[in-house]
């Protein structure tokens, strides 16, 4: 049984979507280097968590094609030991995703649609925010805002870490995919990133390519 997988270039980096349906035995025998994180994958408490983890690294090794050992440094951040590729992971439920570019740092935040955000959405967007991206009757633009705040989070850092008063989106159009800005206030930088939403999630993506102020 193989993962279902979506893969999508995006400025000259690879992102591959997988939803996966296997146990953990059956995607511990599809990791080819397994043995190099059985130390790392036995401290794991969760079935959700080991499966999380084996999906996320099968993917890495198939969007590169060939096998990588993933690490982490002080901020938490993963990283390719021995690697130039740059790398990001993110997971909900039974998905997972991943991206690497050869070059610029990069974030990913995928996120399966749920009614959770119109419960929290004060707490990650500042007033004028809310004005122009809280709609009763459509999570869309909230759950949009939350993947890139979440994005640039794994981008940025801990400077980061209010997202109402650090991260301040600009309008944007609401499509299938398109783009946003998100500007980074105490960092005076402006980010630009790209959304994809259809009914069952909401993801989007940076490649760090920063417009200074």
């Amino acid at each position: 049984m193989e993962m279902k997988i979506e893969n999508i270039t995006y400025q000259e980096g690879e992102i591959l979507i997988g939803q996966f349906d296997e146990d953990v035995e059956a995607l511990k025998s599809m990791l080819t280097n397994f043995e190099v994180y059985e130390a790392e994958f036995e401290k794991l408490s969760t079935t959700k968590r080991k499966q999380e983890f084996l999906a996320a690294r099968l993917l890495l090794n198939k969007v590169l094609g060939r096998e990588v050992v993933v690490c982490y440094d002080e901020n938490n951040k993963p990283y390719l030991q021995n690697a130039s590729e740059q790398i990001s992971i993110s997971h909900s439920k039974n998905y997972v995703a991943v991206m690497v570019h050869p070059i610029h740092a990069v974030g990913i935040d995928l996120e399966l649609r749920t009614e959770k955000v119109k419960r929290v959405y004060k707490r990650f967007l500042n007033p004028a925010e809310q004005q122009y991206l809280y709609n009763e009757k459509d999570n869309s633009y909230l759950e949009i805002a939350w993947s890139a705040k979440e994005v640039l989070y794994k981008l940025i850092g801990k400077k980061v870490f209010d997202f109402s008063t650090e991260l301040e989106i600009f309008p944007f159009q609401l499509n299938d995919s398109g783009v946003l800005h998100v500007l980074h206030v105490s960092g005076s930088r402006i980010y630009r990133l790209h959304y994809f939403q259809n009914a069952t999630y909401t993801m989007v993506v940076g490649v760090d390519k920063k417009i200074k102020l």
